[in-house]
């Protein structure tokens, strides 16, 4: 067997390793590490921007809509402001809307996140991403529907239309 016949088997070996490789990764961390419906989510504490700490999930709320965003990631900053608007919306519906900064600190998601918010939103900050990793998210922005016993049932990767006719029967569960 010449040198150029090893390169190619050599060649087509990692790239089948690859794609086998792509592919359990992602049945994999849709598995494991992904919070999907039905997965329970555990409760945690979090500082709200007064910093007065909240715990998840409160006793009194139904369904919630979490939101993990950052203002150092584009598409956050591009559809911040439709998440906002959403809240309004969501309160019509008694569902409450958290949105969770993964920046560092406070002084780095206000730059992005309004001073006056509509009062039906939670404001957090997870500077070390523990909960976004808890709920499985490692890009942003995620968006999770999470119901009243902590439940996830819905989950959309990504930036959404939140003002779509089609997203807004999809959190009222229709």
């Amino acid at each position: 067997m010449n040198q150029n016949s090893k390169n190619i088997k050599y060649l087509l070996l990692i790239a089948t390793l690859s794609v086998v490789g792509f592919y359990v990764g992602s049945w994999f961390s849709k598995v494991i590490g992904n919070a999907g419906a039905g997965v329970k989510i555990e409760s945690f504490t979090l500082m709200e921007r007064d910093l007065h700490p909240y715990v998840f999930p409160q006793k009194d709320e139904n369904y919630r809509v979490v939101h993990f965003w950052a203002n150092w990631c584009p598409p956050c900053v591009e559809e911040l402001k439709e998440v906002i608007q959403l809240a309004s919306y969501l309160s019509e519906h008694s569902i409450r809307l958290i949105l969770i900064s993964t920046d560092p600190s406070w002084e780095e998601a206000n730059k992005l996140l309004p001073i006056e918010i509509h009062p039906n939103i939670i404001a957090l900050l997870d500077p070390q991403a523990s909960i976004a990793k808890k709920f499985g998210t490692y890009q942003f922005p995620e968006t999770y529907l999470v119901s009243s016993n902590g439940e996830v049932v819905k989950k959309w990767v990504g930036p959404q239309k939140w003002n779509s006719e089609d997203l807004r029967k999809q959190l009222l569960l229709k």
